[in-house]
């Protein structure tokens, strides 16, 4: 995932659905490898709806610095959906977009894979209204030409590209598909990884 982002050793790498942060840390490891001649100057940045009991920042941080890797230049508590996060996250690089945003949205856990009822979105759809959100105040999450690379489960006998977002909220975010390879989880699942380029004058 984080090869085909594209992450190098200055990479800003901003994760919105950041979990225990094991994408980061991974990002983090790569952008750190000796092949890549650089210094690793990688920041990334973690945002995460669950609480503590759930989700320890002071455990994700010990995670890092245990493998001497440079630990996020933040970890935010709250919704995705917050442009005020976001802000901050934005904020936290030098109040600039994002390189790459790379996330494997939390499907089956307190969002649904289907949309329920007209304010029950998926989580990748929600994330890209917030992107839209802040395209339009002048803020974009992610910089002209970055990547965003999600994570998107498909059930056994659906196609995989009725799970996209609709090309009009793409177009409207600045969005086009790249790629999508698939992972087979189990017999009736699958995890096809979607790759987007970015571009904000495509509004």
């Amino acid at each position: 995932m984080c090869n085909i982002a594209q992450i190098y050793a200055n990479s800003t790498v901003l994760d919105p659905f950041c979990g225990s942060c094991s994408t980061l840390l991974a990002a983090t490891h790569l952008a750190t490898l000796p092949i890549l001649s650089e210094k690793c100057r990688i920041q990334t940045v973690g945002i995460e709806l669950a609480h503590s009991g759930y989700v320890n920042f002071e455990h994700v941080h010990q995670d890092f610095v245990s493998r001497d890797l440079p630990p996020p230049k933040a970890l935010l508590r709250g919704d995705c959906q917050s442009s005020h996060l976001r802000k901050q996250a934005r904020e936290a690089i030098g109040n600039q977009a994002f390189d790459v945003i790379v996330t494997d949205p939390p499907y089956g856990i307190r969002e649904s894979m289907d949309q329920i009822q007209d304010t029950d979105f998926p989580p990748l759809v929600e994330w890209i209204h917030s992107m839209i959100e802040d395209l339009k105040h002048g803020t974009p999450i992610l910089k002209n030409g970055g990547r965003m690379v999600v994570f998107l489960p498909v059930m056994e006998g659906e196609d995989m590209e009725t799970k996209l977002p609709s090309k009009d909220l793409l177009d409207s975010a600045g969005l086009t598909l790249l790629d999508a390879r698939e992972q087979v989880l189990s017999r009736i699942l699958s995890r096809w990884m979607v790759v987007f380029t970015y571009n904000h004058e495509k509004k």
